[in-house]
């Protein structure tokens, strides 16, 4: 690699071992100690992990959560996101280790700090303040904050940049086949950002580049006209949801199945799906007051935080930049600020009169847009203070500099006012403040330092060297302060609420019982005993868990009485007492989790549940619908009559989460019930031959036996993955192509 390329990836690196400095110096603090990581993302990674090294398959069905559901539709963590696969093939002992996901979290912030650099250099940006741009970009406030809260929306985040990157290009070449080049280019970049965040529903990219399009139809700059540009957004439209096919496709199968859910008991009657007009996931108008004081200890207050001296300089880029898409990514950033404070801004009267104009629940997301505008400003900014200043652009910085400093004059009056109420009189409503002064005095001191740099550069001509490094400094000392609160020791000393596996999942007495009897049923757990999601760590089969959605038909059917718990093979329950003390009920009347029995019964016109609840249920029974019946043979009517005991052997030879291999000995025809889920993406094979596999009791699954000694074998395809699977090969074996058949050629010497 050539010096002037290896210079920038050495500051990323060199900046993010500091910026992270609790963890690359300390050792005794961690980035997953919050509630999203302790409960979903680490559970998940390690089963994804597990499931690749010991059990060589992909994670495609969870067979620990909701008695089976699917694993790829429902997941947060990206199994087909080839960066993932940096934590599925590390170091996994007992658990999957927690330094290997630091060093992971830390490579992407690099990597995302590099296409930041790379995008701002297509855009005619010098090294320096493309640096700037890379690092204000993925250490502002919602990507150093949504790694530690939500890693897959930041991980979709870094590909923003090299979206914008390709679709740049495209729209500056004259040749056909560059653009069609650079559009699939995109488009895969793209299709990676939902493949690393497979619940992001908002269509945040979407609603950027859209608005970037159509910035360019209204003042067309490059080689490509407006009709041109509506076509390559469209063919990028196209090339993205073929790039992450493999994923979305069954995704979307899957989500038609479900309701949004996230963890917990579930409530008494059926539960109804999040009203996307109440979401946790929007910034607020006051969280504009973060610009500047990053004081939010809600959820996504403090996303919105850009830096003191990077802000500023994006001010500045935006006033004397001569880029010419300075103003471009001025209009995105007020874009993206507006949408993301949709909740208020966008819905209300607007929604009641038009309800498409919808955003989604995670409006949120789009500050990732806005920092991505401001970080392209600044980088325009810094460049522009490197270099040498001209009349104009002096006037402008002390013009800047004179606002700057009466804004911080003021503050500064304010703050030593509430500190002075705040102590005089404890008791008034400004007292609430005082557990915010030292935080606020902290970014009047970023202030400060922000104002004086600029000052300084006023004074002083020729120092570029030493002036770029004392903004590398500032914003280094403002941004780690600022965006590592959330950073906790892994032993809780701070007294916060700690999620950090080693200690959420540590075998205690609990956990060791709960070890040594996994194999003995399911387990249901209501009241939230044992930790969220134990059952991927500990590798038990449990009748709840922590995700995103739950099957609709299962959280109907779970909410029954006990007659269903039999159903489910739920053998033991806990619960808590009335100190809150942990109590474990052992149930003897659970059914196996694989019986044969010829008791099958067609229920034509009676729900299962009324069946279920009545007086002709039978605990040994198989209740089909007619369409059901229908997948089985003529005999099971005729032979189901005839009450006679199956006797047989059934051995579970060996499993994953996408296989069960079973050899069954039955000395009469029967039916194999299984206590797990139906779904449409389970087959079955009986001696090599494909047997149809019937959905029966509401929502289990189940096939008939011949009489006889039989290899039995449960496999699993999602549904609609292999039509995505198509597609995402087809299309990644075009781009491949593209890019070999329309390459450059170098000139030859002596060529126009």
């Amino acid at each position: 690699m050539r010096r002037r390329q290896l210079f920038p990836l050495l500051v990323f690196l060199g900046f993010t071992a500091l910026f992270f400095w609790k963890i690359t110096l300390s050792g005794q603090h961690s980035l997953i100690c919050g509630q999203e990581w302790g409960a979903q993302f680490y559970p998940q990674y390690h089963f994804a992990a597990y499931e690749v090294q010991n059990n060589h398959t992909l994670p495609l069905w969870d067979p620990f959560s909701y008695s089976g559901k699917n694993f790829v539709g429902d997941s947060r963590i990206g199994v087909f996101y080839p960066w993932s696969w940096f934590l599925y093939l590390g170091r996994l002992r007992d658990m999957l280790s927690v330094d290997w996901v630091h060093l992971w979290i830390l490579l992407s912030f690099v990597f995302g700090a590099w296409g930041m650099y790379r995008c701002a250099r297509s855009r005619g940006l010098e090294r320096m303040g493309s640096v700037i741009a890379g690092l204000a970009f993925v250490f502002a406030g919602y990507a150093s904050r949504r790694a530690v809260l939500e890693v897959d929306a930041f991980q979709g985040s870094l590909w923003l940049p090299v979206v914008f990157l390709f679709l740049s290009k495209a729209f500056r070449q004259p040749s056909v086949r560059q653009q069609l080049k650079f559009t699939l280019l995109a488009g895969a970049a793209w299709g990676m950002r939902f493949l690393a965040d497979p619940s992001g529903l908002d269509l945040y990219i979407g609603l950027t580049v859209a608005f970037w399009t159509l910035l360019y139809l209204l003042r067309p700059c490059d080689a490509v006209g407006r009709r041109s540009a509506l076509t390559l957004f469209s063919l990028l439209l196209l090339a993205a949801f073929l790039a992450a096919a493999v994923q979305l496709i069954p995704a979307y199968s899957y989500s038609k199945m479900t309701l949004r859910w996230e963890g917990g008991p579930f409530p008494s009657g059926a539960p109804v799906a999040m009203d996307p007009m109440k979401s946790n996931s929007e910034a607020e108008p006051h969280s504009l007051f973060s610009l500047f004081f990053p004081t939010g200890e809600t959820r996504d207050g403090s996303d919105i935080y850009f830096g003191i001296l990077p802000l500023l300089l994006a001010v500045y880029g935006f006033v004397r930049g001569k880029k010419p898409d300075a103003w471009r990514f001025a209009a995105l950033a007020g874009f993206a600020l507006l949408v993301s404070v949709s909740g208020f801004v966008v819905r209300g009267p607007l929604l009641l009169q038009f309800p498409v104009v919808r955003v989604g629940s995670a409006s949120a997301h789009m500050l990732a847009a806005f920092h991505f505008g401001l970080a392209m400003l600044a980088g325009v900014g810094a460049e522009k203070l490197l270099g040498e200043l001209n009349r104009g652009d002096r006037r402008a910085l002390r013009k800047l500099c004179r606002i700057f400093g009466v804004f911080v004059a003021v503050t500064g009056i304010v703050l030593l006012g509430l500190t002075l109420w705040s102590v005089s009189r404890p008791e008034a409503t400004v007292g609430t403040t005082a557990g915010y002064l030292s935080r606020l005095y902290y970014s009047w001191l970023m202030m400060l330092a922000a104002w004086g740099l600029l000052l300084w550069r006023l004074t002083r001509h020729r120092s570029a060297s030493l002036f770029a490094s004392l903004i590398l400094l500032v914003m280094w000392i403002d941004l780690s302060a600022a965006n590592t609160t959330l950073i906790l020791p892994r032993s809780a000393a701070d007294g916060k609420l700690n999620y950090f596996p080693k200690s959420v999942y540590r075998s205690g007495r609990l956990m060791e019982f709960v070890y040594v009897l996994k194999a003995e049923g399911r387990w249901d757990d209501e009241h939230a005993v044992l930790p969220p999601n134990f059952q991927f760590v500990h590798r038990i089969r449990a009748t709840g868990g922590y995700s995103t959605t739950v099957p609709a038909a299962y959280a109907a059917f779970y909410q029954r009485e006990d007659r269903v718990s039999d159903q489910l093979n739920v053998r033991y329950q806990f619960s808590r007492d009335m100190v809150g003390a942990p109590v474990m009920i052992e149930r003897f009347s659970c059914l196996p989790r694989f019986q044969l029995t010829r008791n099958v019964k067609v229920l034509p016109g009676i729900h299962f549940s009324d069946w279920l609840e009545g007086e002709a249920y039978r605990p040994d029974a198989v209740a089909l619908e007619p369409r059901e019946r229908d997948k089985l043979p003529d005999e099971v009517s005729l032979l189901s009559k005839q009450a006679l005991e199956v006797r047989g052997q059934l051995r579970v030879l060996w499993e994953n989460n996408r296989r069960i291999e079973m050899d069954i000995e039955n000395t009469l025809p029967a039916f194999l019930l299984t206590s797990e889920i139906y779904d449409e993406g389970w087959s079955a094979y009986v001696d090599a031959l494909e047997t149809p596999v019937a959905k029966c009791n509401g929502i289990l699954r189940g096939i008939w036996l011949p009489a006889g000694r039989h290899r039995v074998s449960f496999r699993y395809l999602p549904n609609g993955f292999l039509q995505g699977l198509t597609f995402s090969s087809l299309y990644w074996l075009g781009l491949v192509v593209a890019l070999c058949l329309f390459r450059k050629r170098p000139r030859m010497r002596g060529q126009k």
